[in-house]
């Protein structure tokens, strides 16, 4: 399956929304078995597309938020601790449960 630059945006777009890959390849009008297939697969395009999708909405969201508890709202504030801290189980499981001892 081939892409054009215009799709691959798209896809990044329906991904940080929260689309799942089988509604997106029904948005495209792809092959959605097939779609899914690439969607599983981490040195495809397509799965570098739904990752960094979304990635970028996480990172928006974050971003603004940041901006916000900066700006002295304490709402924003307690919210971000509760992101990084979030952030920081996500790092200690992945090393602890998928990096091999000794790196």
């Amino acid at each position: 399956m081939k892409f054009t630059q215009e799709q691959i945006e798209q896809i990044e777009d329906l991904a940080g929304v929260g689309y799942s890959s089988e509604h997106i390849a029904v948005f495209l009008e792809v092959d959605v078995p097939a779609f899914v297939l690439l969607a599983k697969e981490q040195n495809s395009q397509i799965y570098r597309a739904i990752k960094r999708g979304m990635l970028q909405a996480e990172y928006l969201v974050n971003k603004s938020t940041l901006d916000s508890a900066k700006s002295g709202n304490a709402t924003q504030t307690q919210r971000l601790d509760k992101i990084q801290y979030a952030l920081k189980v996500e790092e200690a499981k992945r090393r602890i449960f998928y990096e091999p001892e000794g790196l």
